[in-house]
């Protein structure tokens, strides 16, 4: 039996399998997953750095899953700054990645602006309890660096019929 929130899974499945069924199950030996999902809230964070380091704009729930559907970087140097790299990252799939990456050539000798952005028209999850920061290093000269990531959370629940 799967139990479910949706009417029109039981009507499609009668209509497909030609079947007669409960409103809330599933009748037979197959196994059909059904995942409800519920969308929780819009979610949009910043964060902005002017030392060396890193910065958090969000950590992920732990008991939801978060998908990130566009982000922006944005750099501030002046003629003495010696950052080299600017990055936005996070954990997707249990690996550390880069959404954006922006880089100042060495021994540029202007103070300058930069920005990237990118919109995802699929949605990309970021693994649970994770943190997406922006990161910088230098030593001299005055650097920003702001990160802004626009996503939702959803939770999910899984049930599955048993034969």
């Amino acid at each position: 039996m799967v139990i479910h929130h949706n009417p029109t899974i039981t009507q499609d499945t009668q209509r497909i399998l030609n079947l007669k069924i409960g409103e809330s199950q599933i009748v037979g030996n197959d196994i059909i997953p059904v995942i409800p999902i519920t969308r929780v809230c819009n979610i949009v964070r910043s964060a902005t750095r002017t030392t060396t380091g890193s910065s958090t704009l969000i950590t992920t729930s732990t008991d939801r899953d978060f998908y990130i559907v566009a982000c922006q970087l944005a750099i501030a140097y002046d003629v003495n700054s010696d950052a080299t790299s600017y990055t936005l990252s996070t954990t997707i799939d249990g690996v550390n990645r880069e959404l954006l990456h922006l880089r100042k050539l060495s021994g540029a000798t202007l103070s300058d602006v930069h920005s990237i952005s990118i919109s995802f028209p699929i949605p990309i999850k970021i693994d649970r309890g994770a943190q997406v920061f922006i990161t910088q290093t230098f030593s001299l000269g005055t650097n920003h660096i702001t990160g802004v990531v626009h996503g939702y959370e959803v939770a999910t629940q899984t049930t599955t019929a048993q034969p």
